[in-house]
């Protein structure tokens, strides 16, 4: 519900409604006009993370998996070694694990919420996707 049209609210809401078309205009179009660039980029980092932590886990022995795609990972810790092949094969989840790893993260200035998927941006570059891979190495030789 918007506020009263004669209000100074109203005049700051439909300011903010204004604001917000610009803005996501201009986003888009930016998408638009770059997408052979980000997209190519992002998907390119998203890979490197998951490849990445992947042979970290594995190198030191835990079981882990980093599914995803494109830009998108999330560190699972399966209860026990199996092909994961459905959403459902992740019930097993270490979330204890889990959340020890993420919160492990943050102590090294990498913030993902908890069971959530992480992401890259255009704005990243591999030297930050290099960085969370040594952060990953460091916590699991504390």
């Amino acid at each position: 519900m918007s506020p009263s049209k004669d209000s100074r609210a109203y005049r700051w809401w439909y300011f903010q409604q204004i604001l917000s078309i610009a803005t996501g205009l201009a986003t888009f179009n930016f998408l638009v006009s770059n997408n052979n660039k980000i997209y190519p980029s992002i998907e390119r980092l998203g890979k490197l993370v998951r490849q990445g932590v992947n042979r970290v886990f594995s190198e030191s022995g835990i079981l882990s998996v980093t599914t995803g795609a494109d830009s998108l990972f999330l560190t699972h810790f399966p209860s026990y070694e199996r092909k994961l092949l459905r959403a459902e094969d992740l019930q097993e989840n270490n979330k204890e694990l889990q959340l020890k790893f993420y919160l492990s993260l943050m102590t090294k200035d990498h913030f993902f919420l908890p069971g959530h998927f992480g992401s890259t941006s255009y704005s990243h570059k591999e030297s930050d996707i290099l960085q969370l891979i040594e952060s990953v190495t460091d916590i699991l030789n504390e």
